[in-house]
């Protein structure tokens, strides 16, 4: 994602990833900055809207560690993490539930299978993974995931030099649940041609070409599904069993695979309690599944943030922001700039557009307004669901925060200026 400027200046970071920073450098933030950085508890209130991905934002910057954010429905998911990618400038891992419990499709791959086990691997095999933030639906944490020694044990290791029978191959990997095709194109996929053998591994970004000479494996390459190029030369591979998806003595929390800085982000726990017990309910047979008390109990050994749009009383480090909501548009670009002159008379405004060309068609536009011509409007390409107003806590009319002493609290250089900085308008 990449800031288009207004003006001749640039700025060093893309302007909504300018938001979070913000939020973590207000005096509002402190009290919660110092227990993130101190693996404690904390909370954040008044979020209402995109500020709750904003905020979450400002966490990661902050977190130690990788950010687990659970939220209380599927549907979710998708606004929040395109929300969370303009924020903070890279895509969020989604960890997805299975539609439907008991697993229907036990014999071959799914999607849903694909991307949990793609998560696992990565919280399995990385090393420091701060910056990583991960984002999941309650019922994803009530659903089983392999144990670590389970995981291992499901596996199939590849080595180049080592003999392996390329029949005997297949017939595993069809056992094993992987689909036979003519051209790999999707995790779960596998194909042969002479004496060359295309896996999609489930875990895996890219497939894999292993080149035999009789029954030795002769090399192993990452590939680009799209031209078929080489990407890499590996020196072995592990291959993830996919079909066994049902819980017992080889199952574990999913929140056991995160490291122990991992903070985790509850948003609205009263919402993911609510739903957690939905899932219980509406399934057809709930074998397997945690316990809603059990998922919880296994969250709270992390550090957690809760995060809500009305107060809730806290004994934790609490960051309090003051967020409005703001009123649709008329919808007639050409009255969107006198609307936002009337509006926006304080605030530094961020704008947040679908493509590049409607960067550039809200520039033209807005290029005469006052707004524009003061400098505190920001148009980048990126996303966010429901636009909000925020007032930071350093703002002068905040508590405890006073003009200098030479300087009248109503002089319009003290106000102007300083309601600029710190009321932010995000659209």
């Amino acid at each position: 994602m990449e800031g288009r400027a207004v003006s001749e200046a640039t700025l060093t970071i893309p302007y909504l990833m300018d938001v979070p920073r913000r939020i973590a450098a207000s005096t509002a933030w402190a009290e919660l900055r110092a227990a993130i950085q101190a693996g404690q508890a904390g909370a954040i209130d008044g979020a209402w809207g995109s500020s709750a991905a904003a905020a979450i934002s400002a966490v990661q910057l902050d977190a130690p560690g990788p950010v687990l954010v659970l939220v209380a429905n599927v549907s979710d998911v998708a606004s929040l993490t395109e929300d969370l990618t303009s924020f903070i400038g890279t895509r969020p891992v989604v960890f997805p539930a299975f539609e439907t419990w008991p697993v229907i499709e036990r014999t071959r791959v799914s999607p849903e299978t694909t991307a949990r086990l793609q998560v696992l691997a990565l919280l399995n095999n990385a090393g420091p993974v701060k910056g990583l933030t991960i984002v999941a639906p309650i019922s994803a944490v009530v659903q089983p995931v392999p144990a670590r020694t389970e995981l291992q044990a499901r596996s199939r290791r590849i080595s180049v030099g080592s003999q392996t029978d390329p029949d005997e191959l297949l017939n595993w990997l069809n056992d094993a649940g992987y689909k036979r095709t003519d051209a790999v194109e999707a995790p779960g996929e596998f194909g042969k041609r002479g004496g060359i053998v295309d896996l999609f591994p489930t875990d895996a970004t890219d497939p894999v070409r292993i080149e035999f000479f009789g029954d030795e494996v002769e090399s192993l390459r990452r590939f680009a599904v799209a031209n078929q190029r080489s990407l890499a030369k590996i020196t072995d591979l592990t291959i993830l069993r996919v079909n066994s998806t049902g819980a017992g003595e080889g199952w574990a929390f999913f929140t056991e695979y995160l490291p122990k800085n991992t903070i985790i982000v509850l948003l609205e726990p009263n919402d993911l309690h609510e739903s957690a017990g939905h899932f219980h309910e509406r399934v057809a047979d709930a074998t397997g599944l945690f316990t809603v008390d059990g998922v919880f109990a296994n969250v709270m050994q992390h550090p957690t943030i809760t995060l809500t749009v009305l107060p809730r009383a806290s004994v934790e480090a609490t960051a309090h922001l003051t967020v409005e909501s703001v009123e649709r548009f008329s919808g007639q670009v050409q009255k969107v700039r006198e609307e936002l002159d009337s509006i926006a008379k304080h605030d530094q405004v961020y704008i947040a557009c679908q493509t590049e060309a409607e960067v550039k068609r809200l520039t033209e536009v807005l290029s005469a307004g006052a707004l524009m011509q003061s400098e505190r409007l920001r148009l980048v390409q990126g996303h966010v669901k429901r636009g909000f107003r925020l007032l930071l806590g350093d703002h002068p009319r905040a508590e405890g925060v006073n003009p200098p002493s030479d300087f009248d609290s109503k002089d319009p250089r003290w106000v102007d200026t300083h309601r600029s900085e710190n009321q932010l308008l995000v659209l």
